[in-house]
């Protein structure tokens, strides 16, 4: 008895009913969507500045051992964008490539989206300090002092 009460009262759904449905789905539909497209460009972005800065980093790793092993530097002028560096008799020289943004040493590329690259010596010349700063808005700084005399 119930059970044909139930289906003699079951009604259908309006075209009105199915209209503002689809419309909700539609809004949580694009809202996800929206969300999902804004978080992958971030983290892109996050990705490449954190490899820009992991190949800073190594940069200037192997700046610092240069120069800790050298004989000899040669810096033209304060806040030069290259430096010459003898390391067991060889001239090493690391240079800024403004129209590729490439920080190379001996033309081998060490880092990419570079805008700056600037030598300063400090501590009456035995210290070398190196600054780097890329496309991505961050600067690194290392010193590293030489085993010649002042």
């Amino acid at each position: 008895m119930l059970w044909r009460r139930l289906l003699r009262e079951r009604r259908g759904v309006t075209l009105v009913e199915l209209i503002v449905g689809i419309a909700i789905a539609g809004l949580i539909l694009i809202t996800v969507t929206s969300t999902e497209i804004f978080a992958w460009r971030y983290r892109k972005a996050d990705e490449q500045a954190f490899a820009g800065q992991a190949e800073a980093t190594t940069l200037l790793d192997r700046f610092a051992q240069d120069v800790r092993q050298s004989t000899g530097i040669s810096l033209p002028s304060e806040g030069a964008s290259t430096v010459t560096i003898t390391v067991a008799g060889a001239p090493v020289t690391y240079q800024l490539d403004v129209n590729t943004k490439e920080i190379r040493r001996q033309g081998r590329v060490l880092m990419r989206d570079a805008t700056g690259l600037a030598f300063y010596r400090e501590d009456g010349g035995r210290t070398l300090r190196a600054v780097v700063t890329a496309t991505h808005g961050y600067r690194l700084e290392s010193r590293a002092t030489t085993r010649l005399g002042p």
